[in-house]
């Protein structure tokens, strides 16, 4: 019983905000992805399917891709082994274990190179237009 008073106590107080100041309102992320890199360009993480890049044998099968602005990559990680999508602008997509997809949107027209920072002769390029 006091478990569920002292939890109840805790959800009136977020409710009502602490000090009778307004209630925060909180930051929502967009259903598409979280924007990342130095002007929000590539979104990790979206739900749509787009062009399927397989990571199979230690490389990018095509490691070369031409999409249209809003395109989306899917990598699929068909190695037992796991890869870290990284872009040499900085963004990393994080790691794609054995038998995972990354799906990324790009939202800028550019030339992407990236890498898998776990095996570095792995590289490939991604030209939106």
């Amino acid at each position: 019983m006091r478990q569920v008073l002292a939890t109840f106590t805790v959800l009136a107080l977020a409710l009502l905000g602490c000090g009778g100041g307004p209630a925060l309102t909180p930051q929502v992320t967009p259903s598409s992805g979280i924007p990342l890199g130095g002007n929000d360009t590539i979104f990790c993480g979206v739900f749509n399917t787009g062009t399927v890049i397989d990571m199979k044998d230690l490389q990018f099968n095509p490691p070369d891709a031409s999409i249209a602005v809003n395109g989306e990559v899917d990598w699929k990680n068909s190695d037992n082994t796991t890869h870290v999508i990284k872009f040499d602008s900085g963004t990393t997509c994080g790691t794609v274990m054995a038998g995972q997809t990354k799906k990324v949107r790009f939202s800028a027209a550019g030339v992407y190179p990236y890498h898998c920072t776990i095996h570095p002769d792995m590289k490939g390029t991604i030209t939106v237009q």
